[in-house]
């Protein structure tokens, strides 16, 4: 995968935005280009806009199916949208989920620690009719023993694999 951090995708009725969201747009189609002859996969990473507006864009710039999305669960709490319903929007391009969790309205946390309801988050993921995989990326940006985070977060992960709901 070829990770894009695009940042924030304005919604197209935003008139005060109807430029970026073009540059955007246009800078997009161009990587998509690149990579149809590399065969590379690029993930989408979405900035705070909500769901429903990366789902319209990312169906306007792309017919070919060349764009995923790395999912951030803990991202969407951090900004009050609900993980569950936006992988009802945005399922079909899940190709990474990044296991980072977030207090509401607030930072990082361990994972596990945050308020992502992840066995919830896990089954919903479980649904989605994809022909290939996704991957789970553990990460932690917190100050600390970041081994000790990451070992606990490979931990709830292996737990919740075997057991979603526990």
């Amino acid at each position: 995968h070829l990770v894009v951090p695009a940042g924030f995708v304005p919604a197209a009725d935003d008139a005060n935005e109807k430029t970026a969201r073009n540059t955007l747009a246009e800078a997009a189609r161009s990587l998509a280009g690149w990579t149809a002859h590399t065969r590379t996969r690029i993930a989408w990473q979405a900035g705070s806009e909500n769901p429903e507006t990366l789902a319209a864009f990312l169906g306007e710039i792309d017919n070919a199916g060349l764009f995923e999305l790395d999912l951030n669960p803990g991202g969407l709490v951090m900004r009050a949208h609900d993980p569950l319903k936006a992988l009802n929007v945005l399922g079909a391009r899940v190709g990474i989920v990044s296991a980072l969790d977030h207090f509401r309205g607030g930072g990082e946390a361990v994972f596990g620690q945050g308020d992502v309801r992840w066995g919830e988050v896990f089954v919903g993921l479980s649904g989605l009719q994809r022909r290939t995989p996704f991957n789970v990326l553990a990460g932690c940006r917190i100050d600390g023993d970041r081994m000790a985070m990451l070992t606990k977060a490979v931990s709830r992960l292996t737990q919740l694999r075997s057991n979603p709901l526990s």
